[in-house]
């Protein structure tokens, strides 16, 4: 029983300090015919190779991946931590654009709108939601 209580409160300690990767900011800049230059700004309490953000992928209408950016190491000195993804193809028909970060223990941040398409093909900034 005792090894029981132990385990649990291990397991609960960690769900409590692992706190998922947030998006501050995001832009893309078109380039040319639907080619874009995005830059994310991401904040976590990245803590060295135990605990980092992972990855942070681009995804039309909630299906489509349009882009991968990986992070090779942590950035514990670095935050938040502004990287970019070069020539990303965002398709005329993408009604919805979403940004996804991940840490490499598997906390996924909130999905964060980069883009909703009214009526023009430019794509309009987002403020990340608070």
């Amino acid at each position: 029983m005792k090894k029981i209580i132990i385990i649990f409160i291990l397991c609960f300690n960690v769900t409590v300090y692992a706190h998922p990767p947030q998006i501050i900011k995001a832009q893309a800049q078109l380039k040319s015919n639907q080619l874009f230059d995005v830059a994310v700004t991401i904040r976590h309490a990245d803590t060295g190779w135990d605990h980092y953000v992972k990855e942070w992928v681009i995804i039309a209408d909630g299906e489509r991946q349009l882009a991968k950016r990986i992070f090779y190491h942590p950035h514990v000195n670095e935050q938040p931590s502004t990287r970019y993804s070069r020539d990303v193809f965002i398709p005329k028909d993408a009604k919805r654009v979403t940004i996804h970060a991940k840490c490499n223990q598997g906390h996924e941040s909130r999905p964060y709108i980069l883009l909703a398409r009214k009526t023009s093909d430019e794509p309009e900034e987002q403020e990340a939601s608070k």
